[in-house]
Order: C-alpha cells, then structure tokens, then sequence
C-alpha cells in the first residue's frame, strides 16, 4: 500500500518489509479505514472506523527471519495486534522492540515481553526502557534475572 512507500522513503537507511506479521502463518483480513495510516487486522481495536478491507498473506516472526539475520529494532505499529506478533516470535529475537501502546496501558505487553525467553541465543527477555506518550521501548536482556535471595 502507499503507507509502505512512505514508510520506506522516511527511512532510507533501513530495511524496510512489506509485510503482516500474525502468530500463525496464512491469509487474514487487513481493514483500512479513511484515515491515513489506520489499518489493522483486528479491526474492533482500530480508532478510526474500518472502511474496507483485503487479504494479506500473514508471516510469524520466525519465518520472516528463518536465515539467521540480525535485527537491531523491530517497529511495531500494528493497531492493537502487539500479542499477536509477540506470540508467534521466539528465535532471532531483536535488540530492542519499539511498540505504539494503546492509552489504556501496556502491562500485558510488558508481561509477554518480560516472559519472552531463547536461553540457546543468549535472550532472556526485555525489560521496558522508556515509555512516550505513544511509544515503549523494550531492550533484550543479555543474562538471566539473579535468583531471589532469602533473608
């Protein structure tokens, strides 16, 4: 679509892909609405209301990286879908994660993330970094949380 071209032009030094991201592989609605930018596979979470909408071909995380690569940042501005991509991610995991929350809060987000664990590829979760008006940043963490200590 046309957000993806500009998407793609404000940021020329990055790889930039078009496409959906789901917990499971397979075609699934993609609602759009009048406003520009306002799209989602879970239309009942967008603000604007859906004017129409087209099949797009789903990928999970771990196939969209099945090669190995290295990601630094992973963007995700998915109109309410944030657990569904987190669900279908478990290897090649990026550094950090920048999701545009929901006002409502973020703490099934910062759960998901928090339990989001690949010990094999040294990953140990993400803990919130920072949080905007719009935006949490979640970074990786590289060991394990120490265990609690008695007293």
């Amino acid at each position: 679509p046309v957000l993806f071209k500009r998407l793609a032009a404000n940021r020329p030094d990055s790889k930039n892909l078009n496409i959906a991201l789901w917990s499971s592989m397979g075609g699934r609605e993609l609602h759009t609405s009048k406003v520009f930018g306002h799209a989602s596979l879970k239309p009942e979470l967008m603000v604007s209301k859906p004017e129409d909408s087209f099949t797009v071909l789903c990928l999970t995380w771990d196939i969209v990286v099945q090669t190995g690569v290295h990601v630094d940042l992973l963007s995700l501005d998915v109109e309410g879908a944030e657990l569904e991509v987190i669900n279908g991610m478990s290897r090649s995991l990026p550094d950090v994660i920048c999701v545009e929350h929901p006002q409502s809060g973020i703490e099934n987000l910062e759960r998901a993330l928090r339990n989001l664990v690949n010990e094999s590829e040294g990953s140990f979760g993400y803990t919130l970094d920072k949080l905007t008006d719009h935006n949490a940043f979640f970074v990786k963490k590289k060991s394990p949380d120490p265990p609690p200590t008695s007293r």
